[in-house]
């Protein structure tokens, strides 16, 4: 197996997975389990709805860009589930779970970097510091929760201002900024808060009208908190 480069080696000690690992111990223990490096372009598929996943059981790290969790329709129509950013983990449900197959498709938003990492299968003698790995992935897993929680705490909102309020306010504390970049373009923000992009256009024009917000594309600026 080809050895990793440094520059895979240097984005994973970014991530969460990696938190209190030396450059030394996190090169020793993804090469331990098998580590590559994957590279999609934006737009391709990583993984499809109904996919076998593959054996033995893997994750994928995300190095460097954006991915997106999505399901479609009866007639095509296109749902967010979720999207995620560099240190996420990806395929975990599937691999600590013994599920079969992908419930949802796994698309590259933008340009991706990921790491392949392979589980110690039952009864195998897991690598020394595989410990401290499944440490923090317990703690992504909890931040992975909380995440969801947040996407349905947003998909509560009566109406379609308040989805966009409610997404933009946990943003705006995410960058500890009110003024912002969002990780998705308008077609993505309609897909991810379940609307059309017609209508988000329309409410987001409406919303500066009213003197909300103010945005340029994927960058907004709200009032300052009361």
């Amino acid at each position: 197996m080809a050895k990793l480069s440094k520059e895979i080696i240097n984005k994973a000690l970014e991530t969460p997975l990696f938190s209190g690992f030396s450059p030394e111990e996190a090169a020793e223990l993804a090469e331990a389990l098998g580590g590559t490096g994957l590279s999609f372009a934006a737009g391709s598929v990583i993984a499809a709805a109904g996919q076998s996943v593959s054996l033995p059981p893997s994750f994928l790290l995300l190095l460097a860009g954006q991915v997106q969790f999505v399901r479609y329709g009866l007639h095509g129509e296109r749902c967010m589930i979720d999207y995620v950013m560099p240190g996420s983990a990806l395929g975990l449900p599937q691999a600590l779970g013994g599920e079969d197959s992908y419930h949802n498709s796994i698309l590259a938003g933008t340009d991706c970097l990921l790491l392949r990492l392979r589980l110690p299968a039952p009864g195998e003698d897991a690598p020394a510091l595989w410990s401290r790995l499944e440490q923090n992935l317990l703690r992504m897993e909890v931040a992975r929760d909380i995440r969801l929680i947040r996407k349905i705490d947003i998909l509560s909102g009566r109406s379609v201002r308040e989805k966009i309020m409610i997404y933009l306010n946990y943003e705006s504390d995410r960058c500890g900024s009110r003024e912002f970049d969002i990780p998705l373009n308008r077609q993505a923000l309609a897909d991810y808060i379940y609307v059309d992009r017609t209508t988000l256009s329309s409410e987001l024009g409406n919303m500066q009208r009213d003197g909300l917000l103010q945005v340029h594309r994927s960058h907004f600026v709200l009032p300052d908190k009361k």
